[in-house]
């Protein structure tokens, strides 16, 4: 399916990008069980699409429908769409994965809100126009379906995960970036 850009004139005047990464990276598709595409891709957090050019240099862009059955890889990282409920809210869109085990898997949602225009109070301050924040959620999902939402925080990740497999990991081991708690995880999955 191909995609038409629409220019919108009000995205002029916000400050950011509704992309992960602005540019197109060079990437893998992978569907089903079919020879894997050697394409460049770019994802858009604000409409949960994943756009795909063929050549770096052309203007056609595409994009696969969303499904469970496609997985894209860019720029070393693993993208799949997925969905599942979490404090009776559906989650569903694309998640990069950082890990997954024969127990539990570990996905990070990218996440969007665009902040309101702020007018200058006073002659010495200037308006700040309305910004696209782009942010993320952590989502650890068992095999059985439970769900725990985590911050890369020490304190946080000790106070959802309190087994005493949990408890001697995190005794000896700190959690402070992405790869600390996929390592986390990974433990938890083998113990």
């Amino acid at each position: 399916m191909t995609v038409t850009l629409k220019k919108n004139e009000n995205m002029n005047s916000v400050e950011g990008s509704p992309y992960l990464n602005d540019e197109f990276q060079p990437g893998t598709a992978l569907v089903n069980e079919k020879e894997p595409l050697s394409v460049f891709l770019r994802y858009d957090v604000s409409r949960e699409i994943i756009e795909i050019k063929t050549e770096i240099g052309s203007n056609e862009i595409f994009m696969l429908p969303s499904n469970q059955e496609t997985e894209y890889r860019i720029a070393g990282d693993t993208f799949i769409y997925d969905n599942f409920r979490f404090e009776d809210k559906q989650i569903k869109g694309y998640f990069k994965e950082h890990f997954s085990g024969e127990r539990y898997r570990l996905l990070e949602k990218p996440t969007l809100t665009i902040t309101e225009p702020v007018a200058a109070k006073t002659g010495y301050e200037k308006d700040r126009p309305a910004e696209i924040v782009l942010d993320e959620e952590f989502f650890v999902i068992s095999n059985d379906g439970e769900v725990k939402n985590v911050k890369l925080k020490q304190r946080d990740v000790k106070k959802v995960f309190t087994s005493n497999a949990a408890k001697k990991y995190l005794k000896g081991n700190k959690i402070r970036s992405i790869e600390d708690l996929a390592a986390f995880v990974a433990y938890l999955d083998r113990n």
